[in-house]
């Protein structure tokens, strides 16, 4: 009896069929994917923000009702010196992450690696955690918490921002409102949706929200409103 030599595997065409029918169903998938990817990084940026407003808020029941300052100064007045907010003054609250000096907080996933900035990839609003720099705050004196009173939750007290001067998205550890109020597009320190089209913020009465960026950028009023304890 002839046995039928049957034959196993795949031809040319239908590798091929298969290899397009893969290509085809990546590329359906990928904005979708990429979109998800996307979401989840925003929910973990806006997840790092509130951490930071309640560390925050820590602070300052600790410490008689006031905000933290960003940063000590020299004698002079003209320059930061440690400890900075973001790390020396919430370390008790947000823990070094082990081998580093700041907290995984402070790093935004909306941002590349290697555009992280070394102390936060968030940035103080220095009207609320003020600074003694000469010229930097409405003050050079902490802020206390009860002064913003009802406008608490109005006042943007952390938020996402760059340094204009560099490759962005970037990450900028304090921001000067007065200057926002008056340029969003400043080339220093400035405001950033992070390609999100949203400014993630966490405010004084620690509620987070991810601001419209196309707004801010365009109402004069709306910046004053958000940035200044008193517009």
């Amino acid at each position: 009896m002839k046995l039928i030599n049957s034959r196993s595997g795949f031809s040319l065409i239908e590798l091929c069929v298969c290899i397009a029918m893969i290509v085809v169903l990546t590329t359906l998938a990928y904005p979708a994917l990429a979109k998800a990817m996307r979401s989840s990084k925003e929910t973990k940026s806006l997840s790092n923000l509130r951490s930071i407003g309640q560390a925050i808020h820590l602070y300052a029941a600790d410490n008689q009702g006031f905000y933290p300052m960003i940063s000590g100064t020299n004698a002079a007045g003209t320059g930061f010196t440690n400890p900075i907010w973001c790390q020396g003054m919430l370390a008790s609250y947000l823990p070094p992450a082990p081998g580093t000096t700041r907290s995984p907080v402070f790093v935004d996933p909306l941002i590349p690696s290697g555009r992280h900035n070394a102390l936060s990839d968030y940035a103080a609003n220095t009207d609320v955690l003020r600074s003694g720099v000469t010229g930097m705050s409405s003050a050079p004196t902490a802020l206390a918490v009860a002064s913003i009173g009802a406008r608490s939750s109005q006042v943007i007290m952390v938020l996402a921002a760059e340094d204009g001067s560099r490759a962005v998205p970037n990450g900028e550890w304090y921001m000067g409102p007065n200057s926002i109020v008056s340029n969003p597009k400043s080339p220093w320190a400035r405001p950033s949706d992070r390609g999100t089209g949203r400014i993630m913020a966490v405010f004084a009465d620690g509620h987070t929200e991810g601001v419209n960026a196309v707004l801010f950028n365009s109402d004069r009023d709306l910046r004053r409103n958000y940035l200044l304890v008193n517009p």
